[in-house]
Parts: C-alpha cells; structure tokens; sequence
C-alpha cells in the first residue's frame, strides 16, 4: 500500500547537461574578447607606424651651408696630411731656436768685490734678435740667517705682547741655530726643562723635551748636550752641545 504523503524526488532530464554549456559559453566569450584585443593591438601599432612615416615625409630637408662645409672639409685635409709628431711632442724645436740660444740669448754676470763684505747689485744683459741691448741693474737678493729671521719673528710677537697682554711666548718663535744650551731647570711645579741662550732675543728662556720650534724639534738629553730632530721626529736635525761658560741674562 502506497503513503500518499511520501514524496520522490525525479531529477530533471536535461539538468545534467546545463555544466558543459556554461564551460563552452564562457569559453567561447574568452576566445572572442582575447581576439578582438589582438586585432586592436595589431591596428594601432599600424596605426602608430604610418603616423611616424607621415611625420618623417613632412619632415624638411637639413641644408647645410656651403662656408662651414667648405671651412670643414679644409680642416679635415689638414688633420689629414699633418704630422703626428708635430701635434703631440710639446717640446719639438720647429723654429730651430735651441742651436741660437748660445750666441743670442740672456746672460747674467754677478760681481763680487774684493774685499767681499758687500755684494754689488746683480748685472743682466739681455741680446734681442733686433739686436738691441736692454742693460738691468737691481739690488741683490738678501737672505736672511736663521738668527736674523729669529729676531723679525721675536720682534713680532713683542708687538703682539703689548698689543694684547699676558701673551704666552711661542716656541715656534726660535730657530734652532738661534738656541744654545746652557743648563736645565728641575724641579718645582713644572717638569724638567732645559734652558737656551737666544742670540736674537738677547735673553734666556727654558723649554721641555718635545717642544717644537721653527725648523726642528727638542727631543733628546745627553750629557754632552741635547738633540733636536725635524718636526716630523723621523731625521734627526742636529745635536748642539751645552755652552756652560756663556754669560746670560733673563
């Protein structure tokens, strides 16, 4: 006896098939659209290469003018049939002045007197090739011992000194020609110095190990004096030996 209530459930003959026409729809609509933007890729680089070769027909003729191409191809002969050598060899005698120099050049005659305390002024003949003579006189070229140029740079810190005041005085005021040893301080509240006798500066003044000067460095004691080296402290500069019999004065 059958329920009246109960209720089978039939699938619908074509619902199996409705799958594969979605995948052939979507499918179809994909091969369509990717087509069409190749074919509109393809038509607009058409249409972007007969613009380019619009635009390079209209384009006018570049005309050069006839002076420069005239003037160019006359350098072009020259770079041409032109020697290397002459170009790259800086020091190559074209005029053939070296041979000349001898005869028809500048000569210069320094006199010295013969007593030799003075040195007379410089002499200097210079020949032209128009065979003029051009006869200069000057004042000698002084140059000054390390003591005499101490005694500038002493000077020059004196004026500072009453310039300014309380200026502490500048090792690197003294050569080392200038200095003589003549005893050390020790003691006190500073460390061990040694005393110099500065012939420029007429006076005494005291300085420790490693103080550098104009020209050189203090950096050694010895019993037979002291030693001062380049400023560098790499070469040694000289020794100078203790001047105990020397009359100083502070």
């Amino acid at each position: 006896m059958m329920n009246p209530r109960r209720t089978i459930a039939v699938a619908a003959p074509g619902s199996a098939k409705l799958w594969p026409k979605v995948l052939s729809v979507f499918a179809g609509s994909f091969l369509v659209f990717f087509l069409l933007f190749v074919g509109w890729d393809i038509l607009t680089s058409i249409g972007q290469s007969a613009v380019a070769e619009i635009n390079v027909g209209n384009q006018q003729p570049i005309v050069i003018d006839p002076k420069i191409a005239d003037e160019l191809s006359k350098v072009l002969a020259i770079d041409q049939t032109s020697n290397p050598s002459d170009v790259n060899d800086p020091f190559l005698d074209r005029a053939h002045l070296s041979g000349s120099v001898g005869t028809s050049g500048v000569t210069a005659t320094n006199a010295v007197s013969s007593a030799g305390s003075q040195k007379p002024p410089t002499t200097t003949t210079v020949v032209g090739a128009n065979g003029g003579t051009n006869v200069g006189i000057g004042p000698p070229i002084a140059v000054q011992s390390p003591i005499e140029a101490t005694r500038v740079r002493y000077n020059e810190w004196l004026t500072r000194l009453s310039a300014y005041g309380d200026l502490p005085l500048d090792p690197r005021v003294f050569a080392v020609d200038d200095l003589l040893p003549v005893g050390i301080v020790d003691g006190g509240s500073g460390g061990q110095e040694i005393m110099f006798y500065s012939e420029a500066a007429a006076r005494t003044v005291s300085f420790g190990i490693g103080t550098t000067f104009f020209d050189g460095r203090l950096t050694e004691l010895r019993p037979e004096g002291v030693v001062f080296t380049s400023i560098d402290g790499h070469q040694q500069l000289r020794m100078r030996s203790w001047a105990r019999s020397l009359k100083t004065s502070g």
